[in-house]
């Protein structure tokens, strides 16, 4: 009777805990450099060149600090990241997609939502279409004990990166969701994420006061739209910049 009473003491404190809202901040830790290809033309390298200089610029300032419970999270990449007057929005934007992250992103509800600023809609998924493919593999990272999981995308989503690229480590310990880009029905925070350019660490775990934002005060009057609909408007613009270089 003693051990079934505490049992379920300790089930109501622990779902108490995690029904606040908590503050966590992610590093980059390490960046990759893309590499450059001498059999490529010389547009390619300079491609390339120009990623690699966005990455090393945006990644020396960059983290990312998330609003979480067990069920919702958000983020917005803070505005000390400046845009000098040599560059505009556009810049900053692809230097965050090379790095592989969003600018703006809501997890609410078991839906995912997410944009660039220089996006005119907000892209909405369902949680669902990932699967979490546990690797056997553990690990301590800092006083958190960690599982290693690799995504699974459904209905051909890669969201931004094929599924060998990302590896997360996650703490099921902890009861909350969250971390440095659109993923959802995780079983505990991430810890650590790598993709094919970055790794981000866990660098500080807090309660915190404040709230998970709205969805109407999120898509700051923008349209939402299916993913589907989103790749197809990405294409279309894809073949006009395609188009303008032929020309």
């Amino acid at each position: 009777m003693f051990y079934k009473l505490f049992f379920v003491i300790t089930f109501f404190l622990f779902n108490i805990t995690f029904s606040q809202n908590y503050l966590a901040k992610y590093n980059i830790v390490e960046i990759k450099k893309l590499k450059l290809n001498k059999k490529k033309d010389s547009q390619y390298n300079y491609v390339i060149k120009r990623m690699n200089n966005q990455i090393s610029e945006y990644s020396n300032s960059l983290s990312i600090e998330i609003i979480c419970n067990k069920n919702d999270y958000f983020y917005k990449i803070p505005n000390r990241l400046s845009i000098d007057e040599n560059k505009n929005q556009y810049y900053k934007t692809s230097a965050l997609s090379n790095i592989g992250i969003d600018e703006n992103l809501l997890v609410l509800k078991n839906k995912i939502y997410f944009y660039y600023e220089t996006d005119k809609f907000v892209t909405v998924l369902d949680e669902d279409v990932i699967d979490w493919h546990f690797t056997g593999k553990k690990k301590k990272i800092g006083n958190y004990n960690c599982i290693r999981v690799i995504p699974e995308f459904k209905e051909n989503i890669k969201l931004g990166r094929k599924s060998k690229d990302i590896s997360l480590w996650i703490c099921p310990e902890i009861n909350l969701k969250g971390g440095p880009f659109r993923f959802g029905n995780l079983p505990g925070l991430i810890v650590m994420m790598e993709n094919s350019i970055a790794k981000f660490k866990l660098v500080e775990l807090k309660e915190t006061n404040q709230n998970i934002i709205n969805l109407e005060e999120f898509t700051d009057n923008r349209k939402i739209i299916s993913y589907m609909k989103a790749q197809e408007y990405q294409k279309k613009v894809g073949k006009m910049i395609e188009s303008k270089f032929k020309n």
